[in-house]
C-alpha cells in the first residue's frame, strides 16, 4: 500500500478486496466457542457485546449465516449468564470443571468435518489453547480470537494478522459502518469521515487506536479496512491530501 501511494498508484490496482471477499465466500459453517469461565462478563452486558459482534461477523463472513453453531462453556455458578446466553442462541454447556479440555475436544470433532469450508472463533484469552489454534489452522479452518488486551501472547501470536479481534473492535466498527449508512452515498473527505466518526464514539470514548487500529492515523487506518471489506470506496482526488 506503501509503495502504491508514493508511487501515485491506487491501491485498488493490486485487487487486493477482491481476494479476501473470494477467499470468504468459500467459508460456510461458522463454529463460535465461548469459554465464559475464561472470559466472563456482566450479565446485564452479555447481549449487548454479543449484538456487536453478530453484525460484525455477518460483516466479515456472511456466507455463514445459515450455518452457525454457538457454543459457550460456563461454570455452575455462572447460572444467570447461561440462561442469557442460551436466549441468544448459545448452546451452553455447564461443567464444574476447567472448560478448556471439553471445548477443545468439542471444537477439533467438529471442525474435522468441513475444515476448509468452516471458520472457527475462539471467545478466550487462555494460552491453553495454542495447541487447538495451531492443529485448526493446518486442517485449513480460518482461525480468529476474540479477546482483552489480557489475551496471552501465545495466542496472539497463534492467529494470522488481522485475525485477532480486540474486544471492543465489534463495537467501534459497526457504530463507523452506522456513519457510512447515514451519509446516504454522499461523498465525504477522509478528515470529515474521521470527525463523524469520533462524534459516533464519543459516548463510550472507545476509539479505532484502542482496538489495533493505527495509533498516527486511526480513522485512516479504519477506513482502508472497512475498503478491504466491501463497504466503502475511496479515491484520492488531485490536487487534495
Amino acid at each position: 500500500y506503501s509503495i502504491a501511494r508514493q508511487q501515485d498508484v491506487t491501491p485498488q490496482f493490486f485487487h487486493r478486496r477482491a481476494t479476501v471477499q473470494a477467499t470468504q465466500k468459500q467459508r460456510t459453517k461458522l463454529i463460535l466457542a465461548w469459554d465464559y469461565q475464561n472470559r466472563d462478563l456482566e450479565v446485564s452486558e452479555v447481549a449487548s457485546e454479543w449484538s456487536y459482534m453478530w453484525k460484525y461477523l455477518d460483516m466479515l463472513h456472511p456466507g455463514t449465516k445459515a450455518s452457525r453453531q454457538l457454543w459457550a462453556y460456563t461454570s455452575l455458578f455462572q447460572g444467570n449468564a447461561a440462561g442469557e446466553l442460551q436466549k441468544l442462541g448459545f448452546q451452553v454447556y455447564d461443567s464444574m470443571f476447567v472448560a478448556n479440555s471439553r471445548l477443545t475436544q468439542d471444537v477439533w470433532a467438529e471442525c474435522q468435518k468441513n475444515p476448509k469450508r468452516t471458520v472457527f472463533v475462539l471467545v478466550a484469552d487462555d494460552g491453553n489453547y495454542v495447541e487447538l489454534l495451531r492443529g485448526l489452522k493446518e486442517l485449513g479452518v480460518d482461525v480468529y480470537v476474540w479477546g482483552t488486551d489480557q489475551c496471552n501472547e501465545r495466542l496472539v501470536k497463534v492467529v494470522d494478522p488481522g485475525h485477532l479481534i480486540h474486544w471492543d473492535a465489534p463495537f467501534v466498527i459497526t457504530e463507523c459502518i452506522e456513519v457510512v449508512k447515514g451519509l446516504n452515498g454522499r461523498q465525504i473527505t477522509r478528515a470529515e469521515f474521521g470527525n463523524l466518526c469520533k462524534d459516533q464514539l464519543d459516548d463510550a470514548e472507545i476509539y479505532p487506536d484502542e482496538v489495533g487500529f493505527s495509533a498516527k492515523n486511526p480513522y485512516s487506518s479504519l477506513l482502508r479496512w472497512l475498503e478491504r471489506q466491501g463497504i466503502v470506496e475511496t479515491s484520492d482526488v488531485p490536487g487534495k491530501p
